[in-house]
């Protein structure tokens, strides 16, 4: 933790001497001392470390302060964690990865993935009960980092669709449509990001299918809580690829995992499970999720869902709830 501590501090300093503020001033302004910070006598914490750029919005004027900082977080600077998400092999496993070991990073926070006829969203949730975990901050951290570093692992510039905050708008809204270009939405259910589909399945520049294993040993020596279970790669990465059922088999599966047929096969047998078992599973899910709760046509929810044809789709459908598509809509609307 020392040395995720101790990059955090360092990349706040560069980013203070690139805004030309006086860095002594800046944190002696927020009641700290900077050479003890820097010595690590007085480490910071999640709570102290918003607070402290809370004080640096005020002290400079500048409320963007955390969009702007996001641009200059670098995975390296958080350690195993940061090597965990640099080295995968596509945005699906970085995402397994970080709410896998995010104990690592010592904040209570999730990501996760949802595809949707719009595209892919990252939605942000806090699990922090207390009030620093509800703070603005975070999400908006978040989102900007990840854009800045999905560039460097994409090895191209990454634009959202979307971009939804939970806060109200504030006065200098405008100033968010800049930064991300494009639609902001403020006062929202959740903190998310939308971002194009193709994303999901465009390989990581900075994947290391080696270093990465390594990595990954060595995080679950750190968190021996924190088990990977195959059956959640293999669920994670069916769910963003359900619309195309030749992705789904499991020679494409393995082949995106970075592991053998057999391998992957095997390991699925040790935990009870199968593509089929899992595909069958998700597939259910999702369908009773679009015709109980959206209004899109049969036979889109049968292509998002990788049907041949759309008979297919309800020949499944009844077996699953013992009613059509129509009738099961209708009812639920009820």
């Amino acid at each position: 933790m020392i040395g995720l501590y101790q990059g955090i501090l360092s990349t706040l300093i560069r980013f203070c001497m690139d805004k030309h503020w006086p860095v002594e001033a800046t944190f002696r302004y927020a009641g700290y001392d900077l050479t003890e910070l820097r010595i690590g006598q007085v480490p910071l914490s999640p709570d102290q470390f918003f607070g402290l750029l809370d004080c640096m919005a005020q002290q400079h004027h500048c409320p963007t302060v955390v969009l702007e900082l996001g641009r200059w977080m670098h995975s390296e600077q958080l350690g195993v964690f940061g090597g965990l998400i640099a080295t995968s092999t596509h945005l699906t496993q970085a995402v397994q990865r970080f709410s896998q070991f995010k104990p690592l990073l010592n904040v209570a926070l999730d990501l996760r993935l949802e595809c949707d006829a719009q595209g892919v969203w990252l939605r942000y949730q806090s699990n922090d009960q207390r009030p620093i975990g509800q703070h603005r901050y975070y999400p908006e951290l978040l989102f900007s980092t990840l854009l800045a570093q999905g560039q460097q692992f994409l090895g191209q510039p990454i634009v959202p669709l979307a971009v939804q905050f939970r806060h109200v708008a504030p006065d200098y809204a405008v100033r968010y449509t800049d930064f991300f270009a494009c639609p902001i939405t403020f006062a929202a259910d959740h903190d998310a990001l939308l971002l194009p589909a193709q994303v999901m399945d465009q390989p990581f520049v900075t994947a290391s299918q080696r270093f990465h294993h390594h990595l990954l040993a060595t995080a679950q020596t750190l968190c021996p809580d924190q088990t990977v279970a195959v059956r959640d790669e293999v669920a994670q990465y069916l769910m963003i690829h359900l619309h195309d059922a030749s992705a789904c088999q499991l020679q494409a599966i393995a082949q995106y995992l970075g592991r053998s047929r057999r391998t992957l096969q095997r390991q699925l047998q040790h935990e009870h499970t199968s593509v089929q078992q899992l595909l069958d599973e998700i597939r259910k899910q999702q369908a009773l999720k679009l015709v109980s709760q959206t209004l899109l046509p049969f036979e889109q929810i049968s292509q998002m869902l990788g049907f041949a044809y759309p008979s297919s789709f309800n020949a499944c459908f009844l077996t699953w709830t013992g009613h059509t598509p129509t009738r099961y809509r209708a009812a639920q609307r009820a």
